[in-house]
């Protein structure tokens, strides 16, 4: 199956895993945020890296989907930190 179908399939089971990679104040040295990025099911029989499904999730008209699954459990996860914005 090609990387489409199983970007398709991904997003619509949910099963996009989301990263956060931390925005870090220079002067302080200290965490102040993070952002929260899309990455492939690790589970998945092969990896796919986001510079290979971001653009085929653009030009498919899947990217909207995609987007609204990562901001929405993002948000739910990070309404249990404290301190830290997303």
């Amino acid at each position: 199956m090609d990387t489409f179908c199983k970007l398709r399939e991904h997003v619509r089971a949910k099963r996009i895993e989301v990263a956060y990679q931390p925005i870090v104040d220079s002067r302080s040295r200290s965490v102040i945020g993070v952002e929260a990025l899309a990455r492939w099911p690790k589970n998945a029989s092969r990896h796919v890296l986001p510079e290979k499904f971001i653009p085929i999730a653009e030009e498919q008209g899947v990217i909207n989907a995609l987007g609204e699954f990562v901001l929405n459990l993002a948000c739910r996860e990070a309404a249990q930190w404290q301190d830290i914005r997303l």
